[in-house]
């Protein structure tokens, strides 16, 4: 507007104007219209200034001018107080601290949200609630969402699987300035070379954050008595002198994922309260040294790592809830192992001890593993009959002859990949079972689920892919071991001629109708089945008073749906349908708009990455468990 303005007085001024603008300003002395305009000129230019040192400011040039450093200070500290208003309506100081918490990670820097919260929980931030583990992980989720809502978190771009969130600029800024004096010590994300020299005598420290740095080498050791908090992750770091943790006796936190490092110095072995410790990624690490005086070692992660062994102290480790093997090389286990995990039973003194060993660590809460075969899963499983009685058992993600290369798996999850599971028993408590690149020789005659022998009893999802042979999912002698079943999930299974195969009549090869009551089940997904004719027998209704959804795209040989009912016996329920199929009849559906879901989970089979086939993100490595008898 003021430009415009100034174009046109200047115009006239000059003589360069239309005659009738002229006359508008017929009123006006020329010495009147040329003040105006040189006032019209100055605000401008003042505009202009006020324009360039918000470009500075935003781009971080620094601005020499006083007058334009103390504009740059008001206007931080007004955004502040907003920012600081929006913190302090959070509820409680337990909300606060845990905002507070992600400043440690550089500005904008995609935080995961699963690591996220588990911190939260293993550095005590939610200790003033008082409920189980699993329930303090809900309240973090609660928590999480109750920032995010407020404004000073928001969901990170990030080219992965995991959900990860962020903090932004002044934001970061604002929480840095409030944490001062209170323990923290960040320079994350800073470009920062050389560690520095930190002498804290006093204990002032207790946490300190230098992620995503260009640190390669620790030599400086720390003085920090008090410190428990210790982030190094995402650093080209490939050395740590042995004494480095000398100064820090009472760590209980130690992240130094993503890092060249080829080993660990001696010095950590004698963190006694070490609670904590994070190796993901760590794809130059071939060994880890005697863990045995890590008593109180909670979580061990070690996804992604080329280790092919597993440390030895690990009979030790009473306290241990999560051990993260998943995408890493390792096939065998020191002797001795056994004789802590089995408690009272004994066995022979070997050289290795097996993989089936894992199942002896009674504390543990969450274990990720692959194994390279069903016969090598089956060692697993027939080891935990033998363990003492547990309170729980472990939650687990489990896959069999593969790995995932895509998607995060359900909890208590297991997959099996190229090799239907026949004969094979699941995990206690298994809610979410995956079959992918499964063949069809082993199910034979009746090529049914039926055939493999699976206990469906927990089972909550079921999901096929690519699983070839397969004529029917269920018989209905089936049914009963389905009953909390809740959703069916197949795609590109080529000769699936129909979901439950109805019972033959021996004489007359007529179908004899038995009642399929599935209580749970809620929804069913069926994609790029070419050869699906039938969910059931033609004309019967299904017994499924928990249903919601039939989920059809590119099945052109179903011309029909059955009819749900509440109750044997009532009239049919009105169902919603998502699809693209090409039904006679959709009287009893209520239609919805939505495209063909995404593969969110994917799969590869281990005998293809060792044919050649490298389709693992991020150079992650697979597990292969192998059942070693000796050492040459």
């Amino acid at each position: 507007m003021v430009v415009a303005a100034t174009k046109t007085l200047a115009a006239l001024v000059n003589g360069l104007i239309s005659p009738h603008i002229r006359e508008a300003y017929a009123p006006y002395t020329f010495e009147v219209l040329e003040a105006k305009l040189n006032q019209l000129k100055e605000k401008l230019e003042t505009g202009k200034d006020k324009l360039a040192t918000f470009e500075r400011q935003v781009n971080g040039i620094a601005i020499p001018n006083n007058d334009a450093i103390k504009w740059k200070k008001e206007a931080t500290d007004t955004h502040f107080k907003r920012l600081e208003y929006s913190y302090k309506k959070l509820e409680n100081t337990t909300y606060q601290d845990c905002f507070l918490y992600c400043a440690l990670y550089p500005k904008g820097c995609p935080i995961d949200v699963e690591q996220l919260i588990d911190n939260w929980i293993l550095e005590g931030l939610l200790d003033k609630f008082i409920v189980p583990l699993q329930e303090k992980g809900k309240k973090g989720g609660t928590i999480l969402a109750i920032l995010r809502n407020a404004r000073l978190l928001e969901k990170a771009d990030f080219n992965g699987t995991r959900e990860t969130v962020k903090m932004l600029g002044l934001l970061h800024d604002m929480a840095v300035n409030l944490i001062r004096g209170s323990g923290m010590l960040i320079d994350s994300g800073n470009d920062l070379t050389d560690f520095p020299s930190i002498d804290d005598q006093n204990g002032e420290f207790l946490r300190a954050s230098f992620m995503y740095n260009k640190l390669r080498v620790l030599n400086n050791q720390p003085n920090c008595p008090r410190l428990s908090t210790l982030l190094l992750q995402n650093n080209p770091l490939d050395h740590i002198s042995d004494d480095f943790f000398t100064g820090t006796p009472n760590l209980k936190l130690l992240d130094l994922s993503c890092t060249n490092i080829y080993n660990l110095p001696s010095s950590i072995c004698n963190l006694r309260f070490l609670q904590v410790l994070h190796l993901r990624h760590c794809l130059n690490l071939r060994s880890l040294p005697c863990l045995s005086n890590l008593e109180e070692l909670i979580v061990l992660d070690l996804f992604g790592t080329p280790l092919e062994e597993l440390p030895l102290g690990m009979e030790k480790l009473k306290n241990l809830r999560r051990l993260d093997l998943s995408h890493s090389k390792l096939t065998q286990f020191q002797a001795g192992l056994a004789y802590s995990w089995k408690s009272k039973q004994t066995r022979s003194n070997s050289r290795e001890a097996y993989v089936e060993e894992l199942a002896y660590l009674h504390e543990l809460r969450i274990l990720q593993l692959n194994f390279l075969n069903k016969e090598v899963f089956s060692e697993y499983m027939k080891a935990i009959p033998g363990t003492r009685p547990r309170p729980r058992a472990p939650r687990f993600k489990f896959c069999v002859g593969g790995f995932n290369i895509n998607g995060n798996l359900g909890e208590n999850s297991i997959a099996f990949i190229d090799g239907y599971p026949v004969g094979q028993q699941l995990p206690e408590g298994t809610l979410v079972l995956y079959l992918s690149a499964c063949r069809s020789g082993s199910l034979s005659p009746s090529n049914t689920l039926d055939e493999a022998g699976i206990d469906f009893q927990t089972l909550k999802v079921l999901n096929l892919f690519d699983c070839n042979g397969l004529n029917y999912l269920f018989t209905t002698e089936m049914m009963h071991s389905l009953q909390s079943l809740e959703k069916i999930f197949v795609k590109h299974c080529s000769a699936l001629l129909g979901i439950i195969k109805p019972t033959a009549n021996s004489s007359t090869d007529s179908p004899t109708i038995v009642s399929c009551c599935l209580p749970e089940i809620q929804e069913l997904v069926l994609i790029d089945l070419l050869q699906l004719k039938s969910i059931y027998a033609d004309g019967q209704a299904l017994e499924w008073p928990a249903f919601r959804r039939f989920s059809v795209w590119n099945c052109d040989k179903l011309k029909s749906l059955p009819s749900v009912v509440s109750r044997f016996g009532e009239g049919p329920r009105i169902i919603k349908f998502r699809g693209n199929s090409n039904l006679d009849d959709t009287s009893n559906l209520e239609i919805e708009e939505a495209d063909v879901p995404e593969d969110i989970i994917s799969f590869q089979s281990i005998k293809k990455q060792e044919s050649g086939t490298n389709l693992l993100p991020n150079n992650n490595r697979t597990i292969n468990f192998r059942r070693v008898t000796g050492r040459n």
